[in-house]
């Protein structure tokens, strides 16, 4: 899908999906980029980028998932991206039938990556990562949760 909205001369909104991944876009074009693909990442991942003119304009009946403001206020973590790719990309060490969908414990294929992994990741502000097993079954793994709070 590829569609531009044009207001007083000037192009405001580019919705695109996967084109925005195949070759480079001038973001300084638009006030607002929109894609989502499911070739992006997993489903429900969206890419938004904004001007910053732009961010703090939302109506009162404005749901607050699109209320940019909010997520300019919180680096983009005010969201918790969805969790179900997690299962498909790295292991984990729970059995399925014990498994929570809220707390996801995973481990890397090469344990000697775990280090350069959460340095990598907490430079993309994704904290905390590393968890204990309390009651020594896995050892050190990875977590995630799937709920905003942590």
């Amino acid at each position: 899908m590829l569609l531009t909205i044009t207001l007083t001369g000037s192009k405001i909104i580019f919705l695109c999906g996967i084109l925005i991944l195949l070759k480079p876009v001038d973001v300084s074009k638009f006030g607002v980029i929109y894609a989502g693909a499911k070739n992006v990442g997993p489903s429900g991942v969206t890419i938004v980028i904004i001007r910053k003119d732009l961010i703090g304009n939302a109506r009162d009946v404005t749901p607050v998932m699109l209320d940019y403001k909010i997520h300019d206020e919180n680096s983009s973590l005010y969201n918790t991206p969805p969790c179900f790719g997690i299962y498909r990309v790295f292991r984990c060490p729970v059995e399925k039938s014990v498994r929570s969908l809220m707390n996801v414990p995973f481990t890397l294929e090469k344990s000697e990556l775990e280090a350069e992994f959460i340095k990598e990741a907490a430079k993309e502000k994704m904290v905390q990562l590393k968890g204990i097993d309390q009651w020594e079954v896995w050892g050190v793994y990875l977590q995630c949760d799937a709920f905003g709070w942590s």
